[in-house]
């Protein structure tokens, strides 16, 4: 799942204020955002989509969690968009912190997500 080749690096960054100027109680805005996953720890894998995001993990919606406090490999991918080029990716370690079972089902994962790499052209 890693990023590999040549890549170019992007940095994200948050203003600390959400919901039109809201001061967040946590460290770094988070930002509704649908986006790709592919998540792993282990043999076992799973995917799903984001429900929120910032620079310090996400929420991500899936059928397959991981357990409770399991460091996992998270890759987001984002597709075309007005804002967002398609090719642009983020992989990370991080640590699940919550997870949700049920209809709803999904997790919460901590992680550095402040670095965007974007593959070059003919790269997979």
């Amino acid at each position: 799942m890693a990023v590999s080749g040549n890549t170019q690096q992007f940095i994200l960054g948050g203003s600390g204020l959400a919901d039109g100027g809201t001061l967040e109680r946590r460290h770094a805005a988070r930002y509704r955002l649908r986006a790709a996953v592919d998540f792993h720890w282990g043999a076992s894998e799973g995917a799903g989509w984001t429900r929120d995001i910032s620079v310090n993990g996400a929420y991500v919606a899936c059928p397959i969690v991981p357990p409770l406090e399991k460091t996992i490999d998270i890759e987001i991918r984002f597709s075309r968009t007005s804002n967002v080029y398609s090719g642009l990716r983020m992989h990370s370690k991080g640590l699940v912190v919550r997870v949700d079972k049920g209809l709803n089902s999904g997790f919460a994962v901590t992680a550095k997500l402040n670095r965007l790499a974007r593959r070059s052209p003919g790269k997979t």
